[in-house]
């Protein structure tokens, strides 16, 4: 079977089936103390996952049914910062819109992860409204857009700005 536990095959199989499709660049991020190479290898020799042309993991199920599912970059984002706090998290999952991510911290605080497109502020805050008791991460794609948020999405934690020469640069609120 490889240097891997059967439980690392299933939970990065799961990721790939909930999110539908995950980026190459995103395995490592999300499971590093896992040889993702060698469970690809494995799954794909298994036909229970597909490498699309753009290197995108999809899973076998949406294979030769018409539009091939793509992860957009809200979902690429959140897959990211999910990657950089992997410690602090225990469980996670694809969140309901207007999130891209949910999960449970460690400490047993429930997050949503969510992308905030320039422009689109005012929108994606009203989607939110007064729900619940999450704590949210809200991803930014410059920093004038944390003046247009403050106050308007409930259970704001911090902001992760993305930076151009790639990651990003954590504030709070």
């Amino acid at each position: 079977m490889g240097n891997f536990k059967m439980e690392e095959a299933v939970a990065v199989l799961d990721l790939i089936d909930t999110c539908n499709a995950v980026g190459r660049e995103q395995l490592p991020r999300i499971f590093p103390d896992s040889n993702c190479e060698k469970i690809i290898s494995y799954l794909l020799k298994r036909k229970r996952v597909h490498l699309s042309k753009d290197g995108t993991y999809l899973h076998s199920t949406h294979i030769g049914k018409g539009d091939m599912p793509r992860p957009d970059k809200a979902l690429i984002a959140a897959l990211n910062v999910l990657g950089d706090i992997r410690g602090k998290v225990q469980t996670y999952t694809k969140a309901i819109q207007p999130a891209q991510v949910a999960f449970i911290s460690t400490s047993g605080d429930y997050y949503e992860i969510c992308y905030v497109t320039y422009g689109l502020e005012a929108i994606v805050a009203s989607m939110f409204g007064n729900s619940g008791e999450a704590k949210r991460i809200v991803i930014i794609e410059d920093m004038s857009q944390a003046e247009k948020i403050k106050g308007k999405i409930p259970g704001l934690m911090r902001f992760a700005r993305i930076i151009p020469e790639g990651g990003f640069e954590y504030a709070n609120p």
